[in-house]
Order: C-alpha cells, then structure tokens, then sequence
C-alpha cells in the first residue's frame, strides 16, 4: 500500500468517521432485509404448506391429481401470451369508459373507475 501508516505516524489506519457511520447504517439496513427477506420465507412456506393441504383435501373429495393441477396451471400461465411461470394479467373492459384495461390495473387508466383486477390471487397487490 503506498500510504502505510508507518510512513505517515500521524494517519490512523481506520476508515473515517463518516465512512464508519456509513457502515453502521449499511449494516442496519442489512439486518432489516434480512428479516424482513426472512419474515417472507416464513410466509412462503405456511403458504405451501396450506396449498398442499388444500390440494390433498380437494384431492380426496373430488379425485383431482396433481397433473390436473400442473394442467391447469399451465393453462393460466399462458392466458397471457407468456409461459413464464407468471400469473400475467389480462385485459377487460373499463365498466365506466368501455375502454380495454390491463387487469393487472386496480383502477381504469383512462377514467380512473375501479376495475376487476381478474384473478383472486391478484386482488390486493
């Protein structure tokens, strides 16, 4: 290094105070990702666990299986022109302008009504 602290007494060899405030905010900010990123996880996997049971109960009283499923899935991906694994949205009818709306839309772009947002899981975003 060409700035050695030996070479120089009076340098200290630690990042400045402001640098080391930096880095406690980045490490806090750190932290809460990480629980917030592990908060999620927990979420996901409460939420598999109720699919699987939803789907094992669905499963026994009406004998859907599971390549039913995988179908149907398949289905609903590609209702937006895309397979990619993604529940895309779709367009109706704005109810107020008669306009066609991105369903992925809470609210017309045009007009601003409120419109149907499609699909049950999309409801809420």
């Amino acid at each position: 290094m060409l700035f050695h602290g030996s070479l120089f007494p009076g340098r200290q060899n630690s990042p400045s105070s402001a640098v080391q405030s930096d880095l406690a905010h980045t490490r806090i900010a750190n932290q809460k990702l990480q629980s917030k990123s592990d908060d999620l996880q927990r979420q996901v996997e409460f939420l598999a666990l109720a699919n699987q049971a939803l789907f094992e109960l669905i499963s026994d009283k009406l004998g859907i299986t599971e390549g039913d499923v995988i179908q149907r899935m398949q289905e609903i991906d590609a209702r937006d022109g895309k397979t990619d694994g993604k529940m895309g949205a779709a367009t109706s009818t704005c109810p107020n302008c008669g306009r066609i709306v991105n369903t992925g839309k809470t609210n017309c772009i045009y007009c601003g009504a409120l419109i149907d947002t499609g699909h049950l899981f999309q409801k809420g975003k």
